[in-house]
């Protein structure tokens, strides 16, 4: 094949009579282009959601020790928001794994503190009614008076997230009960007292 002639010259005289051969290797090379281009991309695309998950879970620290509600409520839109990046195949699974890990953990920190501070808020809550309870007895009108301002807390709280709604009706309904337990027996004392005093 090669006796007559430049190796070279027939194996470009080849090329130039070869149609299919030319349309394959350009499609190869488009290809291999557009499959870099992709993957260039993708690793853009993964870089700026893991940069933007951080600088948010970073935001949202600042909410954690006041606001834990509200920082958890943003954590799971975030972590949603990246789910649906995800499903999009916009992201690979190890990228997406990664998002879905530093989203859970500060969202178990988030449930963490909610239940902390609604334990403390139960604990202070029923120390507070614990002085009401007393003076209610002792001073029935400056107990009426106290227990507008524990109700007041109550609502200060909840809608400072503080503490969510279960707790703010467990805590309403206690101080309703400790009302209709105690308020009878000191009409009854107050009664008795009068009853005396007339005779």
């Amino acid at each position: 094949m090669f006796d007559h002639g430049d190796p070279r010259t027939v194996i470009i005289r080849y090329w130039e009579n070869n149609n299919d051969l030319q349309a394959g290797v350009f499609i190869l090379l488009t290809t291999s282009v557009i499959g870099l281009l992709l993957r260039q991309w993708h690793r853009q695309k993964s870089k700026k959601i893991i940069t933007t998950t951080n600088n948010r879970i970073s935001e949202l620290k600042s909410l954690l020790p006041d606001h834990p509600q509200q920082a958890l409520e943003s954590i799971e839109d975030l972590s949603q928001e990246n789910r649906l990046t995800f499903i999009e195949g916009l992201v690979s699974t190890e990228v997406y794994e990664q998002l879905r890990h530093k989203t859970q953990t500060f969202a178990d920190q988030c449930r963490t503190l909610i239940e902390q501070q609604r334990k403390k808020f139960v604990m202070d809550t029923l120390l507070l009614l614990d002085e009401w309870q007393a003076s209610l007895q002792t001073d029935p009108e400056t107990a009426l008076q106290k227990l507008k301002q524990i109700k007041q807390q109550y609502r200060d709280m909840l809608l400072s997230d503080q503490v969510d709604i279960e707790a703010y009706v467990e805590l309403m309904n206690l101080t309703l009960i400790s009302l209709m337990t105690l308020a009878p027996k000191s009409s009854h004392d107050s009664a008795n007292s009068t009853s005396k005093t007339k005779i």
